[in-house]
């Protein structure tokens, strides 16, 4: 029977520690897999059917590429959700990006937005006839055109240089906090990936490091 010398031996055992170690670098790696949704978009404002303030009752649906993403039952006629913290709204999940469609009681409405995580939008919904008085004025219409269809956020910009307040200030602090959200949760990743990469690398050093010298023992004997 053979016997093994310390040079085989230590061999051996950084195989087994190398292969170990590519095991628990691909770890993190498919973790990820299992992150977390990211945070809604979500729209409140007034409602209309039929050229009517919408009933209490009437449930709005937005879907994405005829998906359901989300769903509210009006409460009060003629408006959805609400613009504090406390109040109900609805919250749509979905990609960056993606174009959402929103149906009141099965009608489509003329609205649409585009979606963007962390994101509070007032969308003023109007499904089948206008209301005989017209539509109510968009948020930030004067700033903006494009806001009408609750795709564009206010003008950071011109607040910035004129120090004048915006009123729709809630609908950006939501998209900061979803960026920033975003961006630590890939920073988490990113550090944990890392950790796990530097674990590895200063075992391989080890284990070198001792077959080395046990190398350079087995010769000195």
């Amino acid at each position: 029977m053979s016997v093994k010398t310390p040079i085989q031996t230590v061999a051996v055992v950084v195989i087994v520690a190398l292969v170990a170690t590519s095991v628990a670098g691909v770890a993190p790696v498919a973790a990820d897999d299992d992150d977390p949704p990211p945070p809604p978009h979500a729209f409140y404002g007034e409602v209309y059917l039929d050229g009517e303030p919408a009933p209490a009752g009437t449930e709005i649906v937005a879907k994405i590429d005829g998906e359901e993403r989300g769903s509210i039952v009006v409460e009060e006629d003629g408006a959805y959700g609400g613009p504090t913290v406390g109040d109900a709204k609805l919250t749509v999940s979905g990609e960056s990006g993606a174009e959402i469609t929103f149906h009141v009681d099965g009608v489509e409405a003329e609205q649409t937005a585009t979606w963007e995580s962390g994101t509070n939008t007032e969308l003023h919904l109007v499904a089948g006839d206008e209301p005989a008085g017209g539509l109510p004025p968009a948020p930030d219409d004067d700033d903006d055109a494009g806001d009408a269809d609750g795709t564009d956020e206010p003008d950071d910009g011109a607040d910035d240089d004129t120090g004048e307040s915006d009123s729709n200030g809630g609908g950006t602090d939501g998209d900061d906090a979803g960026d920033d959200s975003t961006d630590q949760h890939d920073d988490g990743g990113d550090d944990a990936a890392d950790d796990s990469a530097m674990t590895g690398f200063g075992v391989v050093v080890a284990l070198v490091g001792l077959l080395s010298i046990a190398t350079f023992v087995a010769r000195r004997r």
